[in-house]
């Protein structure tokens, strides 16, 4: 017995022409929602950074962050991360510890808060003083102090600052102040003091 049916389309030269045959011959909404989500992934790809991106994943698919890299060789894809690369090419790393807490505020939920955007310290403060010099950037330490206060570091003042220039220490002093401490709670109080020891390579 013979097959009288018409021979039906030849089958596509690669699996990309097959799904691209089968979406213009589905149902026009599913098409146009295709396209649209499409167009939407390949628009955060190239405007949104490799590191917001992996941040954002992990987020979104409850996956853990990567193992931390040797401090030697730092990810510096990472937007929180200690280390940062300068306008001048050479990399920053910050070092920052608490001196005193007299709050009672563990050391941790301080350390969390204050270090939280680290990265700011060394592209607001270091890479605006020292990432345009060529060679000779200081190593050098800035304490600040603080009062724990309303879930905040308020009354931030410098209280100890090695570099040359003293707007060096104004300036960590205004990025300890943009910090929040929320993890403190509305009962959280007292005096700290913060060190923030900027070591480039």
């Amino acid at each position: 017995m013979s097959d009288n049916r018409p021979p039906g389309p030849p089958p596509p030269d690669s699996i990309q022409k097959g799904l691209l045959q089968l979406l213009w011959t589905t149902r026009p909404w599913i098409r146009n929602t295709v396209l649209v989500v499409v167009g939407l992934i390949a628009f955060v790809v190239a405007v949104v950074p490799q590191g917001v991106r992996e941040d954002l994943l992990r987020k979104a698919f409850h996956i853990g962050a990567p193992d931390k890299e040797d401090p030697a060789n730092p990810d510096l894809s990472e937007q929180n991360s200690h280390t940062y690369r300068l306008k001048n090419g050479h990399v920053v790393r910050l070092v920052a510890r608490i001196v005193a807490n007299g709050s009672n505020v563990a050391d941790a939920l301080l350390v969390n808060a204050i270090e939280a955007d680290a990265w700011k310290y060394n592209f607001y403060c270091y890479d605006a003083h020292y990432g345009s010099l060529n060679t000779s950037m200081p190593t050098g330490t800035v304490t600040v102090e603080f009062d724990v206060l309303d879930q905040l570091p308020q009354h931030a003042k410098v209280g100890g600052n090695d570099f040359d220039s003293p707007t060096m220490g104004d300036c960590v002093v205004g990025v300890v102040a943009g910090q929040t401490v929320n993890e403190a709670g509305p009962n959280g109080s007292g005096h700290v003091a913060y060190a923030f020891r900027f070591v480039p390579t």
